[in-house]
């Protein structure tokens, strides 16, 4: 009996030892041949969002691959095409020894990879077939039959367009939005998420360089369907909008390793006026400076005691100052404050002038002229800078003119801080 049973014991534990290669060869195949994605989102004052996607995937099995599906979570498409997209073999070697350029060997193409036959000016642009795909909806999920085969270990992309307004909502001006990306059933290696705002909008906090996309019209609402009669066809211009899904748009999101079923989000907010964009932080900076001097009279009054001026030439230091703790005297930090905005004010005009082009003329003025203009601008910053602190310390002595420029950089600190937190 104890013999059969650890006959059943061992025979147990082989059988689950010889499980294990299989389910870690399984593990590395999701890693391997996992998707890659890509979307372009553009957003627009309408609370209308156009989404073009780009799903690259590779068939992992050793039958081939005739059915795929995807679901779209936290919207409802308005307007959905599906297209797959067949590239055409990519010359491996070429007979040069001929003259002639003659490809002698051809592989195929990798669409998980290598993006440059979507009219990028490499590879043959001129022969990548779009096959529409014909889908079924059901709870937000779209199932359909691949319309082109794809055989094991080899690679397709599906493109997806479609319409919601279910990512944006509008409050006083301001437009936010929350893109969430495709879920699939298998491991997504990488998802790119580039999103754009319409023209003469911008996004709070964009990259600081970005390519406009290339939508061939379809960000003005053209039909996204209109190529439903075509069953297959070709087109540069579609070429080149698929090549362009994913590029640097004005706000990048890169994500990798998202599992099976599971779905990222991007969210943030676009505006036509940085005002409206930045009207939180600009209230609360209000209300805090309108605190914290609140706070600062109230300390002043109760232990700063309070300046008295004189004219009485000798006795100016016993009666001018009574019991008075200088950081706590609310004219120092007015008095600071008005010089920063003045600094501050100076640098964001200079700033404007020159992205403005309205300094060009220095690059052709002779050199007493840019001198010139290089005092004056000195002059105006030194003015900025010691003339409040001068104004104060002509009525209170030097003690109180040192102090207004102490409290400057403390102004700076905060001015600094406040940038970087907009910044993030």
């Amino acid at each position: 009996m104890i013999t059969k049973i650890k006959f059943t014991l061992v025979s147990i534990f082989a059988l689950a030892v010889s499980f294990i290669p299989f389910a870690t060869a399984k593990a590395q195949e999701s890693l391997i041949f996992g998707q890659k994605h890509a979307y372009s989102v553009f957003v627009k004052s309408n609370k209308e969002a156009f989404v073009f996607a780009r799903l690259a995937l590779t068939n992992p099995d050793e039958s081939p691959l005739t059915k795929s599906s995807f679901t779209l979570s936290n919207a409802k498409a308005s307007e959905m095409s599906v297209y797959q997209v067949v590239l055409p073999q990519d010359c491996a070697q070429y007979d040069y020894r001929s003259g002639s350029n003659k490809c002698v060997r051809y592989k195929e193409p990798s669409y998980t990879q290598d993006y440059s036959y979507y009219g990028s000016g490499h590879g043959d642009t001129k022969n990548i077939e779009y096959h529409k795909v014909t889908y079924q909806e059901s709870g937000g999920k779209y199932s359909f039959d691949l319309p082109k085969t794809v055989e094991p270990h080899k690679s397709t992309a599906i493109i997806v367009i479609y319409a919601t307004k279910d990512y944006i909502s509008n409050s006083f001006g301001r437009y936010t939005f929350n893109f969430e990306t495709l879920a699939v059933e298998q491991r997504i290696t990488e998802a790119n998420v580039a999103v754009t705002a319409e023209t003469d909008f911008q996004l709070k906090n964009p990259d600081k360089s970005y390519d406009y996309p290339y939508y061939g019209g379809l960000e003005s609402g053209a039909n996204l369907s209109a190529n439903s009669a075509q069953t297959s066809f070709t087109n540069p211009d579609i070429d080149k909008l698929v090549y362009s899904i994913g590029g640097r748009g004005q706000l990048n999101k890169t994500f990798n390793s998202i599992t099976p079923n599971e779905t990222v989000s991007v969210k943030g907010m676009f505006a036509n006026s940085w005002f409206k964009l930045y009207l939180f932080e600009v209230l609360m900076t209000i209300l805090g400076l309108g605190g914290f001097f609140a706070l600062l009279i109230f300390l002043s009054k109760k232990y700063g005691g309070r300046i008295r001026q004189t004219t009485q030439t000798s006795t100016v230091n016993s009666q001018s100052v009574q019991n008075r703790f200088t950081l706590l005297v609310p004219l120092y930090w007015i008095a600071s404050f008005v010089s920063a905005l003045l600094v501050g004010g100076l640098t964001l005009a200079i700033t404007a002038l020159d992205k403005n082009n309205a300094l060009d003329f220095l690059d052709n003025a002779s050199p007493i002229v840019e001198v010139f203009t290089v005092l004056i601008a000195i002059i105006v910053y030194l003015f900025a800078v010691i003339g409040p602190a001068i104004s104060v310390g002509t009525r209170y002595k030097w003690k109180a003119a040192v102090t207004v420029i102490i409290l400057q950089f403390i102004w700076y600190i905060a001015a600094a801080l406040l940038l970087v937190s907009l910044s993030n």
